[in-house]
């Protein structure tokens, strides 16, 4: 075994209504481990409430209670952004940047179209972004057919300027473990 002793990080008992129902969605920690992004569900509707953690004191510092989807953190272990509806909609049609230490979070992107939905990931090698906007039909937690856009950042450079490197046109194969688009044939 390598690394330290096991520590209990998130106990689903001690959310009231967890003695019911829980389901876990999202479990994200920073590159240096202080935060872990996590959201749940307590009712089984999929309305997953995201919070964010300080693990220096086990105190939830941060959360929001609209269904929520994908977070991944930026490089600078403080910007975590996230995918989220809009109360109005049953897809996750917005990005969110939040800066933990400030408590600060902003919508980046949101998408008009009702058929298409917003995905956030991370590249394998942790150095980019990906911000992709895909058919909703096409989610896949492997590969996303269909893709409409994508955008990139630096991982290091949250508050950076997103550059578009897929134009808005479907037919795109997303391969997210290594961060490739092409085309796809019908």
């Amino acid at each position: 075994m390598t690394g330290g002793s096991a520590e209990l990080v998130l106990d689903p008992n001690a959310f009231s209504g967890a003695e019911v129902f829980w389901s876990l969605g999202v479990f994200e920690p920073s590159d240096d481990g202080r935060y872990i992004a996590f959201s749940f569900d307590l009712v089984g509707d999929e309305r997953y409430e995201l919070r964010v953690r300080d693990m220096t004191d086990s105190r939830d510092i941060w959360r929001d209670s609209r269904r929520v989807g994908r977070a991944v953190w930026a490089a600078d272990n403080r910007t975590l952004f996230f995918t989220r509806e809009r109360s109005d909609r049953r897809r996750h049609d917005q990005i969110v940047r939040l800066d933990v230490k400030i408590s600060d979070s902003q919508v980046i992107f949101e998408e008009a179209n009702e058929r298409l939905e917003v995905l956030v990931r991370r590249s394998d090698s942790g150095d980019w972004l990906f911000l992709d906007v895909l058919t909703t039909s096409d989610i896949s937690a492997y590969v996303q057919r269909g893709a409409a856009e994508v955008w990139c950042l630096p991982a290091e450079e949250p508050r950076g300027q997103w550059r578009r490197i897929v134009a808005r046109e479907l037919g795109h194969e997303i391969l997210p473990s290594i961060g490739m688009t092409r085309s796809c044939s019908a």
